[in-house]
């Protein structure tokens, strides 16, 4: 099977193109066929297998080829009724990440897969994934109302970059990844206190209903998620209920966006009611080519319940503040950037309350410590100062214009809340990262890429994991194609 599915992708380039309804079918006007493949190259050295990421190689250095590849139809139909069907390989086997989950618990047990990443998932065999199967129904009863069904890509993103710092459960882990709470259902509920439970590394599938209002420079939806990560009985399951609103005044600056969110995360085994309220500002009218934005989140209600039988208290709090400069009127799209994290952790876990920032992230800007398919997935229990640039070039004659991309991150980081070291004394340091990335476009649907990460002094990496020093390096090497 895996063999005539890669065989099926490659091919597919000739169907990327609107595909007139079937006469049989009267009430299908046409398919629009799209999809994609990734390949990655990626090598981890000792230390950072040894503090999980990979999932394989423990304590050795690997590489190994990771990607996934995907297919995707867009159906439009009679009646003002659209459905998408997206199909796509599962990247990562059984759903283990790394370090991540272990820094928000202090002293957790590890659970890891044997494994993970690997392309197609399984070596024999290739795992399809439904990655989005939805009916939206256009004009409900008002022609400025729409309603979507299914497994439905609901995400608040107030950037629009596809790096949602709290809603996008469709590109995350489960909601209470690394926590080490009682009201894991990955486990079926009822795990100890201290143990870290593993989460899904983009591979949930939020399923449920979304209504969604938009007027020319306002839009609002209403969600109801009851089986984001399906446990089989209806009271294990992870569910997600929850509003929002964006509201684009161009009077403030072309791109300019305020957003605001309210949502419920809850696990019925354990008596969990998690709510998040915040929202943030993405500004853009303040001086030519500068952006400013923000975000605040705040948690409180049920997080879940002790050894004991007592109920926790979530407290939980998030905020990022950033900027980015792009020069105006440059040829070389010259940029820069600067932007400051704080993710809370929780200090006393043998007190009534859990600080620690619960999320359904999806920011991977640290290839090492943030990323969730290639580092560590770091999402809760940080602090982090990010400096980034980058410019573009255009590399042979008759080539894409600005062909050839080149970034340069670098991140100050510490944990919110110290661990216990190995001797008995604590440490924040996670460790400083310096990424570099370069991305070259041979045509409109193909590219290659590759990065590097250097991860400097981690007393956590080598005095919690055991690792043989502070220091890390991952490097990848891939190529996309897009049709």
């Amino acid at each position: 099977m895996k063999h005539s599915w890669i065989a099926l992708l490659l091919a597919s380039p000739a169907l990327a193109q609107k595909v007139d309804g079937d006469s049989r079918r009267p009430d299908t006007l046409r398919v629009f066929v799209s999809g994609g493949i990734d390949f990655d190259g990626i090598y981890r050295d000792r230390n950072l297998t040894g503090a999980g990421a990979g999932g394989r190689g423990f304590g050795s250095s690997t590489w190994s080829v990771e990607g996934e590849v995907g297919l995707r139809f867009d159906i439009e139909m009679q009646e003002k009724i659209n459905a998408v069907v997206s199909l796509r390989t599962q990247r990562v086997k059984d759903g283990f990440s790394g370090a991540g989950d272990v820094l928000s618990a202090q002293n957790g047990a590890v659970l890891l897969s044997s494994d993970h990443n690997a392309f197609g998932a399984d070596p024999e065999e290739t795992r399809l994934f439904v990655d989005e199967a939805s009916v939206t129904v256009n004009e409900l009863f008002d022609p400025l109302i729409r309603l979507t069904a299914g497994i439905v890509p609901v995400a608040f993103d107030l950037r629009g970059r596809g790096s949602a710092f709290f809603f996008d459960p469709r590109h995350s882990s489960t909601f209470g990844k690394g926590v080490g709470l009682p009201f894991a259902p990955s486990l079926g509920g009822g795990a100890a206190s201290g143990v870290t439970v593993l989460g899904f590394a983009d591979e949930l599938q939020p399923a449920g209903f979304q209504i969604a209002y938009a007027r020319e420079s306002f839009t609002a939806g209403l969600f109801l998620l009851p089986a984001i990560l399906e446990g089989g009985d209806s009271s294990i399951d992870e569910a997600a209920y929850g509003i929002w609103a964006l509201f684009a005044p161009k009077e403030l600056g072309e791109g300019t966006r305020f957003g605001v969110i309210v949502a419920v995360d809850s696990f019925e085994l354990s008596n969990t009611s998690v709510w998040t309220v915040g929202g943030g500002l993405d500004f853009h009218g303040l001086l030519d080519g500068l952006e400013i934005y923000g975000e605040v989140y705040f948690q409180f209600g049920r997080a879940g319940v002790n050894s004991d039988g007592d109920v926790l208290s979530a407290g939980g709090w998030a905020f990022q503040v950033g900027a980015e400069y792009r020069f105006p009127d440059n040829a070389r799209n010259l940029w820069f950037g600067i932007d400051f994290t704080w993710v809370s952790g929780d200090g006393d876990r043998e007190d009534d309350s859990v600080q620690t920032f619960l999320s359904y992230e999806n920011v991977n800007d640290l290839l090492i410590l943030e990323d969730r398919c290639f580092g560590l997935d770091l999402d809760t229990n940080y602090l982090s100062l990010k400096l980034a640039g980058g410019m573009a070039f255009t590399l042979g004659s008759g080539a894409i214009q600005n062909n050839l991309e080149i970034l340069v991150r670098g991140g100050l980081n510490l944990l919110h809340h110290e661990l216990t070291l190995a001797g008995g004394d604590d440490s924040r340091r996670i460790g400083h990262e310096i990424d570099l990335r370069a991305k070259l476009s041979v045509t409109k649907q193909m590219s290659f890429d590759t990065a590097v990460g250097f991860l400097l002094g981690s007393e956590v990496l080598e005095e919690v994991f055991g690792t043989d020093g502070e220091n890390g390096i991952l490097w990848t090497l891939g190529t996309t194609v897009r049709f």
